[in-house]
């Protein structure tokens, strides 16, 4: 009887949680859509966000910051989240939730861009028929084998430009696994995608070396974008030592980053390593380190002067929380200046506080 009681109390104080940030995630219809790309809907975003909330009860249990910080970072692209799609992923991690970029939301990405017409991806096999050159004269075909294909030795990605032009990434396995190894600190978990479905891993870091270092750039915000998600990092610090981790089919490099935090160090390699790939060797492939985007920052002191705006209309005011933080409670242009880190340090405590003044009117209400 006493465990019967529990759960129901349990139950009630979940529900309530779930009341309250959907409630969070409706008032800010208008600062959706201030971050969401022109021409998108904003209503229709809260729709589908509220829609992978419900889906995975494992979200409802994330902090409310933190759910919507991601969904700020989703808004910012343009993407569906956790939706049939597959265009991007919000990965709850104990109360966290980090925002992930999936090859479908790059292709997206990309072909906003204007200049692609298609896209194609693949595997080749040993025994498949390939033709591939660079150069002046680089030309790339692949002629799969329909029977007795042999193991994979490579992956590709490649776009054909609105130009009649066609740029192609191809990697081979063993600079596949390399890349893995190099830049994910999980890739020996148990968990970790690299080792329970290596394929889509594979396919998905072609189209992301191919998004950053092949197509065309201009300097369209749809452009920006495209550059932004490809060099976006996901998971960075996940160690395998913490709890598991939903994780969907379409994720990639799997490491946790916090933004206050330095990105720790990859763990050294244990003595026992796991059975690599049959194709592939023990031998590490120099990576061509991509040229560092910077991030589009322009509306960051206008974004917090409305949430600000929105504090003071409930009748609270934050002006301890930036001064603390920044030294001025005055927000100025300078504030597009702060550092990443800080600039999230500084919205993370503004939202917080929000949500403790919106709380605090519908309890008085």
């Amino acid at each position: 009887m006493a465990d019967i009681q529990q759960y129901i109390k349990d139950s009630r104080v979940k529900t309530t949680k779930q009341n309250d940030l959907v409630t969070l995630i409706q008032n800010r219809v208008t600062q959706f859509a201030d971050v969401l790309p022109p021409g998108s809907n904003a209503k229709k975003f809260v729709t589908q966000a509220l829609m992978a909330i419900e889906r995975s009860p494992k979200l409802q249990q994330c902090e409310a910051k933190s759910i919507i910080k991601a969904l700020y970072e989703c808004a910012s692209y343009g993407l569906e989240p956790n939706g049939s799609l597959s265009e991007a992923d919000l990965v709850p991690y104990g109360k966290r939730v980090e925002f992930l970029i999936g090859y479908r939301g790059l292709m997206k990405l990309a072909s906003n861009t204007g200049m692609v017409r298609m896209f194609d991806f693949g595997v080749i096999h040993e025994n498949d028929e390939v033709d591939y050159r660079v150069g002046n004269d680089s030309f790339f075909s692949h002629k799969p084998k329909l029977s007795g294909r042999g193991v994979p030795i490579a992956y590709y990605a490649l776009a054909q430009l609105t130009t009649d032009a066609t740029v192609v990434q191809v990697m081979t396995t063993e600079e596949i696994y390399a890349h893995g190894q190099r830049h994910s600190p999980s890739f020996s978990h148990n968990t970790s995608p690299w080792q329970t479905d290596f394929q889509a891993m594979a396919i998905k870091t072609c189209m992301r070396q191919l998004c950053d270092k092949k197509l065309p750039k201009d300097a369209s915000s749809e452009s920006k974008l495209l550059q932004s998600a490809a060099h976006r990092d996901d998971f960075q610090n996940l160690n395998g030592n913490g709890p598991n981790m939903e994780v969907p089919l379409d994720v990639s490099d799997f490491d946790i980053a916090d933004p206050k935090k330095t990105p720790e160090k990859a763990p050294k390699k244990q003595e026992k390593q796991k059975k690599v790939p049959k194709v592939a060797k023990e031998k590490e492939v120099e990576k061509e380190e991509p040229t560092p985007v910077k991030k589009d920052t322009s509306d960051f002191a206008s974004h917090l002067q409305k949430e600000v705006d929105e504090i003071v209309k409930l009748g609270g005011n934050v002006d301890d929380i930036l001064t603390k933080i920044v030294g001025t409670k005055k927000i100025t242009k300078f504030y597009n200046k702060l550092p990443d880190d800080v600039q999230g340090e500084v919205l993370d405590e503004v939202l917080e506080a929000k949500d403790k003044y919106l709380l605090a009117e519908k309890a008085n209400s």
